[in-house]
């Protein structure tokens, strides 16, 4: 699940992945996809999502993924963000 907030925002909410298929690299390519399709869409500068401060993995997932905290808190959850790469400039040829 996915948003766009007030300020132009796109947010990744709602990501679970069941017990029985975590650690095998389902959460991360599933993220993964979602920011790079998200940054592909006009108008997308950053990418947040929320995570229970006491999930660790999600911590060290998001984490490896480019994600650093904001400093705000969302509904008690740590904010993190991933801000979309900037295109070199173009080169003539």
């Amino acid at each position: 699940m996915w948003a766009v907030d007030d300020g132009g925002s796109r947010w990744i909410g709602g990501l679970v992945v069941d017990r029985s298929h975590q650690g095998v690299g389902i959460g991360r390519a599933t993220t993964q996809t979602l920011v790079g399709w998200l940054f592909d869409q006009p108008g997308c500068a950053v990418v947040r999502l929320s995570y229970d401060p006491g999930n660790m993995t999600a911590a060290a997932l998001y984490t490896t993924l480019g994600f650093l905290p904001t400093g705000d808190r969302e509904d008690g959850e740590v904010v993190v963000e991933r801000v979309a790469p900037i295109d070199p400039p173009e080169t003539a040829s």
